[in-house]
C-alpha cells in the first residue's frame, strides 16, 4: 500500500537510492527513456513531502527527467488549512501552483496537474521571470504517439482527461529553467 506511512531517516536520500536501483534495472532491461517520479504524497509526512520537493536537485543526479505531481495533494490541503482541518480539494489551486513553481525552479521538467490552464500560465510567467528558458524536455515516446494525448500549447501539454484517471488531468512538459 503506497499510502501507508513509512519510516525515513533521510527521505531524499532514500527515495533517490530507490529510484537509482529502479533506473538501473530499467536500463539493464533495455529501456532507453526513463522518467522518475519521487511519489509526493505516497507514504510520506507533510514535512517529508516538502523536504523532497525542496531537494529535487538531488534527484537530478540520476540523469533522468523528474516528474512531479503535487496538484491538490493532501500536503497542500494541510498546509493551507491544518492537518486536522485541511483546505478542501477545490481550494488548493494556489498552493498547488506554488509547490509546482518551486519544483520546476529546482529542476523538475514534467508536471502532472489537475488544473491545466492555470498551471500553463504560471509556468510561462515563471520561465520569463527566470529568463533561463532553454530546450524543452521530451515526454516518453509512447505518450507522444498516443492519439488520445495531444499537444495543446507552446508549453507541451498532454491532456489526459477521459483516460479513466478520475477527473481532469494533464501532463505538462516544461522548458528547463
Amino acid at each position: 500500500d503506497l499510502t501507508r506511512p513509512r519510516e525515513y531517516d533521510d527521505v531524499t536520500a532514500q527515495v533517490r537510492d530507490a529510484l537509482a536501483r529502479t533506473v538501473e534495472t530499467a536500463e539493464q532491461a533495455g529501456v532507453e527513456q526513463i522518467i522518475i517520479d519521487p511519489g509526493f504524497g505516497f507514504g510520506k509526512s507533510d514535512a517529508e513531502n516538502f523536504r523532497l520537493l525542496n531537494e529535487i536537485d538531488e534527484l537530478l543526479t540520476l540523469n533522468c527527467p523528474v516528474l512531479v505531481g503535487v496538484s491538490r495533494k493532501s500536503t497542500i490541503g494541510a498546509t493551507l488549512g491544518t492537518p486536522d482541518d485541511p483546505a478542501p480539494v477545490d481550494e488548493r489551486l494556489f498552493g498547488s501552483l506554488g509547490a509546482t513553481a518551486a519544483a520546476v525552479a529546482r529542476g523538475a521538467t514534467i508536471v502532472r496537474t489537475h488544473d491545466i490552464a492555470p498551471t500553463v500560465e504560471m509556468l510561462k510567467v515563471l520561465g520569463v521571470t527566470l529568463r533561463q528558458l532553454s530546450r524543452a524536455c521530451r515526454l516518453h515516446s509512447r505518450f507522444r504517439s498516443s492519439p488520445r494525448i495531444r499537444p495543446t500549447s507552446s508549453v507541451e501539454v498532454f491532456d489526459l482527461t477521459g483516460l479513466g484517471l478520475g477527473g481532469p488531468h494533464g501532463v505538462l512538459v516544461v522548458p528547463a529553467l
